[in-house]
């Protein structure tokens, strides 16, 4: 048994004009339902990723409002199928890749065939401009339909997701309370962008390691979307080439939690991810924490 990306879809905001989280995810999903051969209602689990979104709604779970948005049946009498479980996996910017593996874990108990994987971060809180500062990432809507695959040759390989703690100063955020309104601080070292490489570095070893493999084996890397420079970096530290990597960054801000499905969805829009084609997929986020997994085109 093997997890799937069957399709992905993104929705760009860059003039920020939407300010839905809902919107740009129904926008996303859109694209995605697009190439995929799966109707709408043949989706049995909806994971919504977004940290940042319409009201802030924490409970109930945002994603059955997205379920209820997107009409995945969720008008129901009964319990007889079709029938869609929805809920929020939030964990920054590591969302989607904690999806994947979420899924997975659905799929192999025989839970779930098929998974859609949602985001769409909005800048929704209202904020004190003395005090506060944006939290830099760039709005953009983004969805995966992930499948059960029989064929164990392509797919999902293993997954490590490593911890750093004595990291976890590096990036926080925290609310405050003056002159009658809310602010966001959010508290980034000066070096964040070095300490994420230096936590990659020393997950890579412990993956390759595990996998019985190296970096010559992965023809495409798809790292964080951060900057540029970070992309750079990284590929001057793992001694790889730069033309391996997908670079798909914008100027606006990190991709945050679209970094996955936006760069596997220009991959395939170029060509890249041809069957048999290997990546090495790798994500960071606050904590401070890594995700490394291994994917088979």
């Amino acid at each position: 048994m093997a997890i799937k990306i069957e399709s992905t879809g993104i929705f760009e905001n860059g003039n920020g004009k939407v300010t839905s989280s809902l919107e740009l995810i129904r926008n996303a999903f859109s694209n995605c339902l697009q190439k995929s051969r799966f109707d709408k209602n043949e989706i049995d689990l909806i994971l919504q990723v977004s940290s940042y979104k319409d009201h802030n709604l924490g409970e109930p779970a945002f994603a059955t409002f997205v379920q209820n948005d997107l009409g995945i049946n969720h008008v129901k009498n009964d319990s007889s199928p079709p029938r869609t479980l929805s809920f929020d996996l939030l964990n920054g910017g590591m969302g989607f890749l904690n999806s994947c593996q979420a899924a997975g874990a659905m799929f192999a108990a025989d839970q779930a065939h098929t998974c859609a994987v949602v985001s769409g971060n909005v800048w929704a809180l209202r904020l004190n401009p003395k005090s506060s500062c944006p939290p830099g990432f760039f709005s953009m809507g983004a969805a995966m339909v992930l499948e059960k695959s029989a064929k164990a040759d392509s797919g999902f390989g293993s997954f490590l997701f490593k911890r750093f703690p004595e990291y976890r100063e590096a990036y926080y955020s925290h609310l405050i309370f003056e002159e009658g309104r809310f602010s966001l601080i959010f508290k980034r070292a000066p070096d964040l962008e070095k300490i994420y490489l230096s936590a990659i570095a020393r997950c890579i070893p412990e993956f390759l390691d595990r996998e019985k493999t190296d970096l010559q084996a992965f023809d495409l890397i798809l790292p964080p979307q951060i900057s540029p420079g970070f992309i750079s970096e990284l590929a001057g530290q793992l001694g790889v080439s730069r033309s391996r990597f997908i670079d798909v960054t914008r100027k606006e801000g990190d991709l945050f939690t679209a970094s996955l499905p936006a760069a596997l969805d220009h991959a395939v829009a170029q060509g890249l991810a041809r069957p048999g084609r290997k990546a090495l997929i790798i994500n960071v986020g606050a904590g401070l924490q890594v995700g490394v997994a291994a994917y088979v085109f």
